[in-house]
This record gives structure tokens, C-alpha cells and sequence, in this order.
């Protein structure tokens, strides 16, 4: 089973600002938020557990695993989209600059030209797609954690439930710590779960 996890909130998600690849600590939230969906995961019994190379989904990845004694494993792949010029940037000073891209990314994901330096849809598909694979057939037989981004988690859950770039926008919307659980053991993935938040509910 794979247990596909957001990062927790961020202090670029409270101020607002495109974190891509640049990166920004957990928020007191963050922490706590975290920390509830490990009590949640407490008795999984992972065996492997991954996170992008970025420091918020390493630091959520340590929260939940644990007292469990396994390495996270960073892996690339996992990494949020990039947006190139616009990292650290924050939405105020977007709509200034750069509002019909911002607005296309939003509503036409089909149509969105990414910003200098920064990656269209197409090709985080193929990023997340790469990912994936190995992430499935790791979690064939034994469970296996892994944290990534929003977007990631979006595309992913795009790509193998058969849509399109131009869906990638549909409910549910992916908030942080939010957790999507994946069967992984027949031939296709199978979701149990997508986006849920249950563990801060109680």
C-alpha cells in the first residue's frame, strides 16, 4: 500500500508565496497537523519512506515516521513543479506582473505557459509518472510512506485515474497533510483514499 502524503503548512503558504523548488520551514500549524496524522499512521507498519529532496516534505516525513527506525529516502521525482522566475514571489506581486499566466495556470492548465525557467504541465506529468512507477512497485507487497507536494499529488492522482492536464483541477483540492492511499498489489493502482483530512478532525 502506498501512503501518498502533502507537506505540512509552510511559512511561504501562510504569506502567500510560490515555493516550487525553493523551500520554507513548517509552520507551528505544520508541525502539529503533522503530528496528528502520524498518530493517525502510528500503527502502519512502513517499511520505506520517501520524500522529495526538499526540506518541508523531509522535515514532515521525519514527524510521521516516528520512533520507526528507517531512513527517508529523498527522491527527485517527488519534487514540486517547478515555477522558475516566480519562486518566492508572492501572489500580490503576481497578479501585478504576471496575471493572465497566473490566471491560466488556475483555469486553462492546457493553455498555462510556465514562467521563465519554470515547468509546463506536461512535463511535471512525465516527472510525477516517473515517479510513480517506482513508488508503485515498491509499495507492491509492503506499505511504504511517501511525502511530496500539491501539485505532485494532483497530477498523480490525474494521471492514474485517467484524466487529462485539463482536469487537474478538479476536486478535491490536495491541502497540506492531506493523505491519498493507494493499493498498489494488482495490475492497476487502486485509490482508497484521496486528499483525506480525517486525522485533523479529531
Amino acid at each position: 500500500m502506498l501512503y501518498l502524503v502533502r507537506h505540512g503548512q509552510t511559512e511561504f503558504n501562510v504569506q502567500e508565496r510560490i515555493q516550487g523548488l525553493c523551500d520554507s520551514s513548517l509552520t507551528e500549524k505544520g508541525i502539529e497537523d503533522t503530528a496528528k496524522l502520524a498518530k493517525h499512521l502510528a500503527a502502519v507498519d512502513f517499511k520505506e519512506v520517501y520524500a522529495s529532496n526538499l526540506g518541508r516534505t523531509i522535515q514532515t516525513a521525519r514527524i510521521i515516521q516516528g520512533s520507526r527506525q528507517l531512513p527517508v529516502l529523498s527522491l527527485g521525482e517527488l519534487n514540486e513543479m517547478g515555477f522558475g522566475v516566480w519562486e518566492g514571489k508572492s501572489l500580490t506581486e503576481l497578479r501585478e506582473s504576471s496575471l493572465e499566466q497566473l490566471e491560466a495556470f488556475w483555469h486553462d492548465p492546457v493553455g498555462y505557459i510556465a514562467p521563465e525557467g519554470g515547468q509546463t504541465f506536461a512535463e511535471m506529468f512525465e516527472q510525477v509518472r516517473q515517479g510513480s512507477r517506482l513508488l508503485f512497485a515498491r509499495a507492491k507487497n509492503q506499505d511504504i510512506l511517501a511525502v511530496s507536494h500539491g501539485m505532485w499529488v494532483k497530477s498523480f492522482c490525474c494521471i492514474w485515474q485517467g484524466k487529462g492536464i485539463a482536469d487537474v483541477w478538479e476536486p478535491p483540492f490536495v491541502h497540506n497533510t492531506a493523505l491519498t492511499v493507494v493499493d498498489c498489489s494488482g495490475d492497476k493502482p487502486h485509490f482508497v483514499l484521496e486528499a483525506d483530512l480525517s486525522h485533523l478532525q479529531k
